[in-house]
């Protein structure tokens, strides 16, 4: 309809003007309301708001990231307060899906209510996930504030990433989502020590109420910014504020019909019931058998039937957009994407404590040498961008350097995890590692972007966001349902009959882990079977790089140079700072 009511002005109306058409599409064309307000906010953007625009996402991105490499840093020892560190991916995975899910009814909140809206929420969401954090008194109330905490994250994460779109042509949007990410390079380095500092000072508990503060101050700037724009464009060119006229109950059931509740709450329960049971069937006593864990399956594959019934028969409206998601370059796009952290999540959730036992690094150098993935990721994705932006094509750049360096990194880092490997062959695979999957990452989001126009950019960053964080609490199952088999079962075999009393001890906290001093019997039983088990995760996650790989065969080639974007929101940004002049 809008593209129909489009052509037909500018039929009816060759000699209008470009403002003349701009002004008639902004009030009278039926795009939802936070797609208008995106076009009015880049029409009043000069280069210096644009600049201050950047700066803002940035200070929001360098706070939030610190908070992680931070909780990364803390997290084995907050959940060995609670005598819970092997349930690390189980907190992963309901986390992960629930922030998967999310994403999309958060697009149709960026479509109807706007962006700024939208982070606001985001952001909100966040701050109670960290308060909730530092005042948590057991496993299960961190688990709960892990929820908020993620999908407050990769909500903002999101949202930046559509503003980042709506502002940028598709040229220079790959360049702009690495400078996005440059925050890391700085907080990879500072995230450690200043863990380190909270653990031995304070505790882990300000960690997070710190940031309670931080983010909220350093994300309204960004807010009022966007609304201060977009209430001056709107001003100044004369268009009228779209006005809801229904009253409570219908702005009830528009909203339980635009959000796709029941959809929503069908697709997280069915993914949440069916991975849970991989992490949690080695702690029943008659695994697999256990009651509970076959009532999780059954009522997880009942979900997915009632959604696959719902959304075909009943759904006023598809909580999937499954017109735009058939190309086959928004499906290889998404999955290539995912792939990275599926395959990161199957060993990443122990890496940090490998390295603690089996390598001897303290917590500082343990994190150095985990957030070594972030930096080469973010350097990655901005010689990625710099890269689509002179040649114009992205496939080359994931099919010929970014899988196959991923294939030999995580390879790498099967033959590495003994024992007797050096630190520093460990840094070279991770660094391999974090190059292919920045490559791999960036150019994928720029494929997905690449096929589609400016009012669908909300809806597909959701979609492709979702299946990676579907794939990554997919990959957190995994890594859960490997270790709670393995890592017990080598650690009976490998520890001294003095030992075998602190087993339990042993298996679920790192205190206990570190307790041994390097050399004695129990410290090399511990560490040997740290090796084995971590072996099992590398092996799973070398067979899944595979996946990526035959992903990004089925990309189109689109030069992204000659593309002409349709939408008045996607022009170039060189017109506009010539139109500034």
């Amino acid at each position: 309809m809008r593209m129909k009511q489009k052509e037909t002005f500018h039929t009816g109306h060759a000699e209008t003007s470009a403002k003349d058409a701009k002004e008639y599409e902004l009030e009278f064309n039926p795009a939802q309301p936070g797609v208008q307000e995106a076009e009015v906010v880049k029409s009043a953007l000069t280069i210096g708001g644009l600049a201050a625009l950047f700066s803002m996402i940035t200070l929001i991105t360098f706070t939030t990231a610190l908070q992680v490499q931070v909780m990364y840093s803390t997290l084995p020892y907050v959940y060995s307060d609670f005598s819970a560190h092997s349930l690390i991916p189980t907190t992963n995975i309901v986390s992960s899906v629930v922030a998967a899910i999310f994403r999309l009814p958060l697009s149709k909140v960026l479509n109807l209510w706007g962006r700024a809206q939208g982070f606001a929420v985001m952001l909100t969401v966040f701050t109670i996930g960290v308060i909730m954090m530092a005042a948590c008194q057991n496993v299960v109330t961190y688990s709960a504030a892990s929820v908020f905490f993620w999908t407050g994250f990769d909500g903002m994460f999101y949202v930046l990433y559509v503003i980042l779109a709506d502002n940028f042509s598709l040229r220079n949007r790959g360049f702009m989502f690495g400078l996005y990410n440059a925050p890391y390079l700085v907080t990879t380095w500072v995230g450690s020590p200043i863990a380190s500092r909270f653990l031995s000072g304070p505790g882990w508990r300000w960690s997070f109420g710190t940031f309670a503060i931080a983010a909220p101050v350093a994300g309204l700037p960004l807010i009022l910014l966007l609304l201060w724009n977009y209430r001056r464009a709107r001003l100044r060119s004369g268009v009228s504020e779209r006005k809801e006229h229904r009253n409570a109950w219908e702005g009830l059931k528009y909203y339980w019909v635009e959000f796709d509740f029941i959809g929503l709450l069908l697709l997280a329960g069915g993914f949440s019931l069916l991975l849970l049971p991989f992490s949690l069937y080695s702690g029943q006593a008659s695994g697999w058998a256990s009651p509970m864990i076959i009532c999780m399956i059954v009522f997880g594959v009942f979900c997915f039937v009632l959604f696959a019934i719902w959304e075909k028969y009943w759904a006023p409206k598809s909580f999937l957009p499954w017109e735009l998601i058939k190309d086959r370059t928004i499906i290889g796009g998404s999955i290539a994407s995912a792939n990275t952290y599926l395959v990161y999540y199957v060993w990443y959730s122990y890496f940090s404590s490998s390295l603690q036992v089996i390598q001897g690094l303290d917590i500082t150098l343990a994190g150095y040498v985990v957030n070594i993935h972030s930096v080469g990721w973010v350097l990655a994705g901005i010689a990625a961008g710099a890269l689509i932006r002179t040649t114009s094509h992205y496939k080359w750049i994931a099919l010929y350097i970014g899988s196959p360096l991923q294939i030999l990194a995580t390879g790498l880092m099967y033959h590495f995890s003994d024992t007797g490997s050096p630190t520093g062959l460990i840094v070279m695979a991770q660094v391999f590692l974090s190059l292919a999957d920045g490559l791999i990452y960036l150019t994928s989001e720029v494929a997905v972007l690449a096929v589609i126009d400016h009012e669908h950019i909300a809806v597909v960053l959701a979609v492709y966001n979702m299946v990676t964080s579907i794939f990554q609490a997919v990959g957190a199952t995994i890594s859960a349902a490997i270790w709670t088999k393995v890592f017990p079962s080598y650690l009976s075999k490998n520890l001294p009959a003095s030992a075998q009393p602190q087993l339990e001890s042993i298996y679920s906290s790192i205190y206990s882990q570190l307790s041994f001093d390097k050399g004695t019997a129990e410290r090399l039983a511990i560490e040997q079977s740290y090796s084995q088990a971590m072996r099992n995760l590398f092996s799973a996650a070398l067979c899944l790089t595979v996946i990526g790989l035959v992903a990004t065969l089925f990309w189109k080639d689109v030069n992204v140079k000659d593309k002409e974007e349709e939408q008045p929101a996607s022009r170039q940004l060189d017109s506009r700072q010539h139109s500034s002049e």
